[in-house]
């Protein structure tokens, strides 16, 4: 097994590298479009949100904003306190936070190995203003079905963590408050500015590993452009499976019933694709979570979705 991925990660390589060789006028365009990307929307949107989410993590603050939740929460879905604000966070802020978050948490030993694989699916979701500004808006052209098709969407989540829940209720009901788990912290020991400073360092380590995924995601894209017309449903799936953004907007350009490029584009936000796989492996990559875990619950949140668009009106 292991010697079959060695021989699918060389062979991988060695066409990457073959195409920055023969091709680099599209692999440059591609690594341009990629870090544009990077620089003006994932860089000022993630990262402050990062920094701030990793204060929360090491101060009492994370207590106050999740205690009103953490109840109903636990009740539900199963989640412990910290693992309820890995969720929220990642529902809020988008990919790849819930993930990173996560990891976080299970490294600090504030969550367990056991809730963590969960939440590496079901609080990895992309945020609700790319949802409504880019899918919705920019790119579908909708207007009065927003409301519905975002509470179709989050409401295939919230049926993915219910069925993630019946999983964790066992282990997370002898959770009896959150004060027990606020006893824990320890970064109490930081300063104030060494905390500040520990964070940014963090936010921008991770920040710039999604640079690096996304530039590599976006070469890759601009090489499906090689592929013939006559293999059009190819490249389609290509597009959609190894970038979100490129995957919708191609989804977007189809001639095809509107319902059914709102089914294409939901179902491929609620997967991710490729780099978002790739963006999630990398704040994982120092643990011992199992992205096995992450495939498999954005397999049942596609089809959960998928199942809501099909049934709900």
């Amino acid at each position: 097994m292991k010697k079959g991925k060695n021989f699918l990660l060389k062979l991988l390589l060695l066409l990457f590298v073959s195409y920055l060789l023969f091709a680099p006028a599209k692999a440059l365009e591609g690594s341009k479009r990629g870090l544009l990307l990077w620089f003006h929307t994932i860089l000022p949107t993630l990262l402050p949100f990062m920094i701030v989410s990793d204060l929360f993590m090491h101060t009492r603050i994370i207590t106050k904003l999740i205690r009103p939740f953490s109840p109903v929460f636990r009740y539900f879905f199963g989640l412990s306190p910290y693992g309820t604000y890995a969720f929220l966070a990642g529902l809020l802020f988008g990919f790849p936070m819930g993930a990173k978050i996560t990891a976080d948490l299970y490294e600090m030993k504030k969550i367990t190995g056991k809730e963590a694989n969960c939440l590496l699916s079901i609080a990895n979701n992309p945020s609700p203003v790319f949802l409504v500004t880019y899918v919705f808006q920019e790119e579908l052209h909708l207007s009065f079905e927003i409301r519905s098709l975002l509470f179709l969407f989050y409401g295939s989540i919230f049926a993915t963590v219910f069925l993630f829940g019946i999983y964790l209720k066992k282990e997370t009901k002898n959770f009896s408050s959150f004060h027990s788990f606020a006893k824990k912290e320890t970064s109490r020991l930081l300063s104030p500015g060494e905390l500040i400073d520990v964070s940014i360092m963090n936010g921008f380590e991770t920040i710039a590993k999604l640079g690096g995924y996304i530039i590599l995601s976006s070469i890759a894209v601009s090489a499906v452009e090689f592929i013939p017309a006559c293999l059009s449903y190819l490249k389609l799936l290509l597009y959609v499976t190894l970038e979100l953004a490129t995957g919708i907007h191609t989804i977007a350009s189809l001639s095809a019933a509107r319902d059914f490029k709102i089914l294409l584009a939901l179902c491929s936000c609620a997967s991710g694709g490729i780099c978002v796989l790739l963006q999630t492996y990398s704040v994982i990559r120092k643990t011992d979570l199992k992205i096995g875990s992450y495939l498999a619950g954005k397999l049942i949140q596609t089809c959960i979705t998928a199942f809501f668009l099909f049934v709900l009106p």
